[in-house]
């Protein structure tokens, strides 16, 4: 059963957060711009997959959060550069273009709500 809350968390966590940048991109006019405002989307879906990752992770939450939005920050950019989006304008940041840069802080700081809300239980 440990083992299986090792394995499901990083995957209920990466669902919850598509879940959430689904949701706000179909709703949220500003969602997906290169603005500040446009990339407060990814920050939301990676606090919540960080949250959720954390719920069900046993132990070592904040770890394990953090694992996961290394492995799918990490996935997400590699696709970003591999994919025709990697040229970003000359007007706009870089840290607002490559998006999947906002989600390696949002899932720590899911983590961290996430492990305030339930402590190690066994």
């Amino acid at each position: 059963m440990l083992l299986f809350r090792y394995i499901v968390s990083p995957v209920l966590g990466v669902f919850a957060a598509i879940l959430v940048a689904k949701f706000s991109l179909s709703f949220w006019p500003a969602a997906g711009s290169a603005t500040i405002l446009g990339v407060l989307w990814v920050f939301a879906a990676g606090t919540f997959g960080g949250v959720a990752c954390s719920l069900i992770a046993p132990a070592h939450k904040i770890a394990v959060a953090s694992g996961t939005r290394f492995v799918f920050g990490v996935y997400l950019l590699i696709v970003l550069f591999a994919g025709r989006h990697s040229q970003y304008h000359s007007d706009t940041s870089p840290l607002l273009w490559y998006w999947p840069i906002w989600l390696l802080p949002s899932y720590l700081f899911g983590g961290i709500v996430g492990n305030m809300f339930r402590r190690d239980v066994r």
